[in-house]
């Protein structure tokens, strides 16, 4: 599904008003569509409150109430500024609606009346900044209101462009946003704030929507990176992959990551593991060959150079970084796969001990940093990776010449001069150490299967999610750990396979 920033989606509008829709043609589409998505919340016929503020959105919020007061529902509307103050399409709406006997009353920030639905039709995606008095009081007054709530756009407070919110935010059950859904819907705030997000074009053609270059991470997007299975195959058929994974007191991070990948569908996977990691490998991943590697006393893996030179040539993807620890002396064999032709992914204790310089390389490179790597990466503040993913990510993904995926609570995937793919999919339950490791298995398995670099980050970080999500419905996600994520993997990948 494609989506768009607030200002993409105001140059839409232009042009479909340019083409010849008037901009009341789209307030009355607007309107029309969310008063039918607010019968699908509402029982009967309770009364329905409507927040209206001074801008486009309130004339939507107008048009609503005209409707399903039209229809018989108890309405009423509550106008933060007075409507002879209203301006261009709202103040016709507002005239229209007055018309229809559509009872108003201008709101001084008293109480909310007792409703069955509230109607946040404040904001909408014009405002920048914290939400100017008195609209701060009424979006606490709506949270504060026992009834649920259908937001119009985006809920009220909600940056457009996905950055997070240093202030309330209208809680809605559910949204209705219309022409393109907006980026900042499915960010981490916007999947906590909007609820079930309902999109309608609003009369507004494709083509005239344009190329956003941003797009939500739905099965049928992360379905392209599904390798095909053949009846007539064998383990050769499927690739085989290289994890350097692991140290002392972390070899659970090379299991995880193992696991993942053998789970992933490819033919082969060889772990080069300090020795003692390696020893826990053999004894706990039977499906895995195992490389042991020198050690130092701290048990990291000890690299001259040269260690993996006889198995590269045999594989055909490698990923470095889960658990091998901050010790500089296995940067040779992580310099070994990075100065390879191999598919890579780098990921943690990699990205780490390479950092600041991310190599660029002609061969596919997959990096996985969370937001605190990429302020490293990138020499910048981490409340500035933070504050900005959609574009930070994008940057990164040009600077390093690679596929880029910014984990969090939402994962940003970026690749040169393409979209970037807003992954929403997933629990809480996946934030617990262990679950980065899970997507680096996941992708070295996919890369290993000739997967497409940016087709595999999408379609692991869907499995991934998904897989953390049918593992709530039966364990919760408080006790939920990355290995309850592996077990419900082939499930997921069941899921997605119905999409091919």
């Amino acid at each position: 599904m494609k989506l768009s920033t607030a200002g993409q989606m105001r140059k839409t509008d232009r042009r479909a008003m340019e083409t010849g829709i008037p901009g009341l043609a789209l307030m009355e589409a607007a309107g029309v569509f969310a008063a039918n998505v607010a019968e699908t919340i509402t029982a009967g016929q309770g009364r329905i409150v409507v927040a209206c503020g001074s801008g486009n959105n309130g004339g939507d919020g107008w048009v609503v109430a005209r409707h399903l007061a039209a229809r018989g529902h108890e309405v009423l509307v509550l106008s933060v500024v007075p409507p002879d103050k209203l301006g261009g399409d709202a103040a016709c709406q507002f005239l229209a609606a007055r018309g229809a006997g559509v009872n108003w009353q201008a709101w001084q920030q008293q109480a909310i009346p007792e409703a069955d639905l509230l109607v946040d039709a404040l904001l909408g995606t014009g405002v920048d900044g914290a939400p100017r008095p008195p609209l701060d009081k009424l979006i606490q007054a709506i949270n504060g209101h026992s009834a649920p709530v259908l937001a119009l756009d985006i809920p009220s407070g909600l940056p457009s462009d996905g950055q997070p919110p240093g202030w309330p935010v209208v809680k809605a059950k559910a949204t209705a946003t219309f022409g393109l859904a907006k980026v900042g819907l499915f960010a981490a705030a916007g999947l906590a704030n909007a609820g079930r997000v309902h999109v309608d074009p609003i009369g507004i053609a494709p083509q005239l929507m344009g190329e956003t270059g941003i797009m939500l991470n739905t099965e049928e997007n992360a379905a392209r990176g599904l390798p095909a299975r053949r009846r007539n195959s064998h383990k050769g058929s499927y690739g085989h992959g290289l994890l350097l994974a692991g140290s002392r007191g972390m070899s659970g991070a090379a299991l995880l990551a193992g696991e993942a990948a053998l789970r992933s569908g490819l033919g082969l996977l060889s772990v080069a593991a300090p020795q003692d990691t390696a020893a826990i490998v053999t004894g706990h991943l039977a499906e895995a060959l195992t490389i042991p590697l020198a050690q130092t006393e701290s048990g990291a893996a000890c690299c001259e150079g040269g260690e993996l030179a006889g198995k590269i040539g045999g594989c055909s993807a490698a990923a470095a970084g889960p658990g091998l620890g901050q010790d500089r002396a296995v940067l040779p064999c992580i310099q070994e796969l990075v100065d390879s032709d191999l598919p890579l992914v780098l990921d943690a204790d990699g990205l780490n001990l390479l950092a600041p310089g991310i190599p660029v390389r002609e061969a596919p490179l997959v990096i996985t940093p969370h937001p605190g790597e990429m302020s490293r990466l990138l020499g910048v503040d981490v409340e500035r990776v933070v504050a900005d993913p959609l574009n930070v990510v994008a940057r990164a993904a040009e600077k390093w010449n690679c596929v880029v995926v910014l984990k969090g609570a939402v994962s940003w995937i970026a690749q040169p001069g393409g979209p970037v793919v807003v992954s929403a999919v997933g629990s809480e339950g996946l934030a617990t150490g262990g679950s980065g490791d899970v997507l680096t298995g996941l992708l070295l398995g996919l890369l290993s299967q000739k997967v497409p670099a940016f087709s595999a980050a999408a379609a692991a970080c869907w499995l991934m999610g998904r897989s953390s999500e049918l593992a709530k419905h039966t364990l919760g996600t408080a006790s939920q750990l990355p290995r309850d994520v592996i077990g419900f993997l082939p499930a997921a990948w069941l899921e997605l396979a119905e999409q091919v």
